[in-house]
């Protein structure tokens, strides 16, 4: 091949070196470009998907506050409970405990009572026997005294009487020791009985 030739081939293939040059260059910038914008997209996205985990870490945190203090607020609810529970079992058998105290005192007031009733009626019944007694001497005495005066004179039936008229004293006075015993064992029972009394209706 002649040098004319050959320079003539080089020139035109030149041309076509150039184009194609060109053409890679606006390839190269067009991807640069594509490229910068997938950049911008992504650091677009990454940006907003922290967002949204910053987002839901702190409603995460929110809510795990949230749980802890409604946690804090029903473990503090359960103690009151235990604590309420535990005053009332108290409360109940402080109840209890007075109540059977008050029927300990009802049982014995009653019994005092009965026991006032029996007395009463032992000594209504001495009182009685005592009038009976009595009666019963005053009879003889003048029983006696309607004899002797038919059998005897009446210096005889005077001492007679008079004889009488001791024993029926020495009578008398044991009827009257007996008497006062009783009523000073009757006075004792209604004090207990005042005093329980006091006690209970004063608790």
């Amino acid at each position: 091949m002649s040098k004319r030739t050959s320079d003539e081939t080089i020139r035109r293939s030149e041309p076509v070196q150039s184009l194609e040059t060109g053409a890679t260059a606006g390839k190269i910038r067009q991807l640069r470009d594509e490229n910068e914008k997938l950049r911008n997209e992504k650091n677009e996205i990454e940006l907003k998907y922290q967002e949204q985990i910053n987002i839901l870490e702190r409603k995460i945190k929110i809510d795990q506050e949230n749980r802890n203090e409604q946690d804090e607020k029903v473990k503090t609810t359960e103690e009151l409970l235990r604590k309420e529970r535990k005053e009332k079992m108290k409360l109940n058998d402080e109840l209890q405990n007075e109540k059977d105290e008050k029927n300990k005192a009802i049982k014995r007031e009653k019994e005092i009572e009965l026991s006032l009733i029996e007395k009463e009626k032992e000594k209504r019944k001495a009182l009685q026997d005592l009038r009976y007694e009595i009666e019963e001497k005053n009879e003889a005495i003048e029983k006696a005294k309607n004899s002797e005066q038919k059998k005897q004179n009446e210096i005889e039936i005077r001492h007679q009487i008079e004889d009488k008229k001791q024993r029926i004293g020495r009578g008398n006075e044991r009827l009257r020791n007996e008497n006062q015993r009783l009523n000073n064992e009757l006075e004792e029972e209604l004090n207990l009985v005042s005093e329980y009394e006091t006690k209970f209706y004063s608790e």
